[in-house]
């Protein structure tokens, strides 16, 4: 790990656990950016990029008493294929082991008549700032002219607003604690330079690693869900609702599939389930919804976040429940394959005792193939599990976010 030293100016490197205290800076990328070539032949007067290194260094030795500070424009030398799979694959602990973080948002001029309007940076839109809002224990933001703001807990409400990220997450986040879903739903409408970037930006968030392949394209993200379902047995990773590319099957195309709705529903899930290159064994909780066509609950999980399903239903509650089910067909294979039914991946239903006797416990195949898409008017519906828009609102405002 390359470090500045702010009374030298110089970088030095440190190795393994071997690193004095030290500041990070998070901003966005914008013009003249200084390289870590620039910065070692000190070939940055002038540069638009020198200015924010420069004050992140003062802010850093007067105001934090540190003396070493990183940047990431200029502390990796991206000339080397394994330094920067290193640094990627291992940025999001050191935003977590930084002393302090300083958010610089370039297009911000702070209005303290408006407390809210530094929400409106492009910051908040950035792939990459996910984890580096996430990770780090202390963090204040800057506005272009480097007055400070305020700390992420002191702005924490303004922040949940505009991320959807709960206050709880954001000053004790812990990978572990919160389903796939929702930190794919937190990150959901952000934006990176290159397409591999969606799923690179997220490896600390899921406590991932992988190698970087750059030009692989939207490959990256089903790479980065594989390695999420071999670590994981969390299937909230299939609780994505919007359209996806034939092509994806079982898996999302990107963090956008993941809607508002898994934003709110805490977690991690759990259930057993094997990932091969032939498609996924899984033992699902199957309703039968029409003909040939299931609802599959995922992580014996109800939305409330309170009861658990095997507990509940199955023990003969006549409570009814929230769920979140995807559906599934079977083939004549008898593998099953993941469907939209009249254009609709995933749903947030409610489940009542009188449909019990439609219900199995069964372990199944599904292959890994396209969507099909599957009209209900020309399949005879056999039970009535569909739920109105008013109960998915109820069930919407019943999943609220979950404390750890």
């Amino acid at each position: 790990m390359w470090l500045i030293n702010v009374h030298t100016s110089e970088l030095e490197s440190f190795e393994g656990t071997d690193k004095p205290p030290y500041a990070i800076l998070s901003h966005r990328w914008e013009d003249e950016e200084v390289s870590f070539k620039d910065f070692r032949k000190r070939r940055y007067d002038g540069m638009k990029g020198w200015a924010k290194i420069e004050q992140c260094c003062k802010q850093a030795l007067h105001h934090n008493d540190l003396s070493y500070v990183w940047v990431d424009t200029c502390c990796i030398d991206k000339r080397s294929s394994s330094e920067l799979s290193e640094a990627v694959n291992s940025m999001y602990r050191w935003y977590e082991e930084a002393r302090v973080c300083y958010v610089y948002l370039s297009d911000i001029v702070y209005d303290d008549s408006d407390p809210e309007s530094f929400t409106n940076s492009a910051w908040f839109s950035r792939g990459w700032t996910l984890q580096e809002l996430l990770a780090p224990k202390s963090l204040s933001f800057f506005d272009s002219q480097w007055t400070e703001i305020g700390s992420k807990s002191e702005l924490g409400a303004s922040i949940a607003k505009r991320t959807r990220i709960a206050q709880w997450a954001l000053s004790f986040f812990d990978p572990r604690h919160y389903s796939v879903a929702q930190k794919m739903a937190w990150a959901s409408g952000r934006q990176t330079s290159r397409i591999e970037d969606r799923a690179y930006s997220l490896l600390g968030i899921f406590d991932v690693n992988l190698p970087l392949l750059y030009g692989e394209g939207e490959k990256a993200f089903t790479r980065l869900q594989e390695e999420i379902m071999r670590l994981s047995n969390d299937t909230s990773i299939f609780a994505w609702s919007d359209y996806a590319d034939p092509y994806f099957g079982m898996l999302a195309q990107s963090p956008d599939a993941f809607s508002e709705h898994a934003a709110k529903l805490g977690g991690p899930w759990r259930d057993d389930f094997v990932l091969s290159k032939a498609g996924i064994s899984a033992t699902f909780h199957l309703w039968q919804y029409m003909a040939n066509v299931y609802l599959a609950v995922l992580g014996n999980h109800i939305a409330d976040g309170k009861h658990n399903f095997d507990q509940t239903f199955m023990q003969n509650d006549d409570r009814n429940m929230s769920c979140v089910a995807i559906f599934l067909q079977q083939r004549e294979d008898g593998r099953f394959q993941r469907v939209a039914l009249d254009g609709q991946y995933a749903m947030f239903t409610t489940l009542g005792s009188s449909s019990r006797h439609l219900h199995q416990l069964k372990q199944i195949n599904i292959a890994r193939t396209f969507i099909r898409s599957v009209s209900s008017s020309r399949i005879s519906s056999t039970s009535n599990l569909s739920c109105s828009r008013e109960q998915e609102a109820a069930i919407e405002r019943d999943a609220m976010f979950a404390e750890p």
